[in-house]
């Protein structure tokens, strides 16, 4: 049985012994703008369900990893937009990281933006936090007087566990630094 008949199962299961399964699925959800840009752990760490993210509100997701476990014709079905820009997620980051990250971020921001105008927009990666937080800091520095400080603070207020993977700090820093034109 491939995997994605088995997750399938899985939430038809769920689906039959809970009585409102969305609240399972949408717990993990952090708001970096209520009602706008949410954050949360990918399908591959904390399983979900696309149809409850359409129900909630959300008109697309975008991965910034590789997008594992995103059943991209589940997302349609459901009516969401979806994209995956990956963002390097290497702990420490590695030589090449770095123009990843700067070539991807302008393209998912525009996603993100474009989105917005329908609905809100789920940013994800596996753990939720240290790429998912990247582009949220980038996405709080295409608002006027917004600070690279300023931006990964409020990140880490919604998400206090950001940017705390090996070196990622420094590293989120460096590119956010490099990308302020403030």
């Amino acid at each position: 049985m491939d995997l994605a008949r088995l997750y399938n199962m899985y939430v038809l299961l769920l689906s039959i012994f809970l009585r409102t399964p969305g609240e399972l699925f949408l717990r993990h959800i952090f708001w970096l703008e209520t009602g706008k840009v949410a954050g949360r752990t990918g399908p591959n760490k904390n399983l979900w369900v696309t149809a409850e993210f359409a129900r909630a509100g959300f008109s697309a997701i975008i991965s910034v990893n590789n997008g594992e476990l995103c059943h991209v014709d589940e997302i349609e079905k459901s009516g969401l937009a979806y994209a995956c820009i990956p963002l390097s997620g290497n702990a420490p980051p590695r030589p090449g990281d770095r123009e990843i990250c700067l070539k991807n971020l302008p393209r998912a921001l525009e996603f993100v933006k474009k989105h917005l105008a329908t609905g809100k927009v789920l940013i994800h990666c596996r753990s939720g936090k240290d790429r998912t937080g990247l582009l949220m800091a980038y996405y709080l520095l295409s608002e006027p007087a917004m600070t690279v400080g300023q931006a990964m603070d409020q990140v880490l207020r919604v998400r206090p566990m950001a940017f705390t993977a090996e070196g990622w700090l420094d590293y989120c820093k460096s590119i956010l630094n490099e990308c302020y034109v403030g």
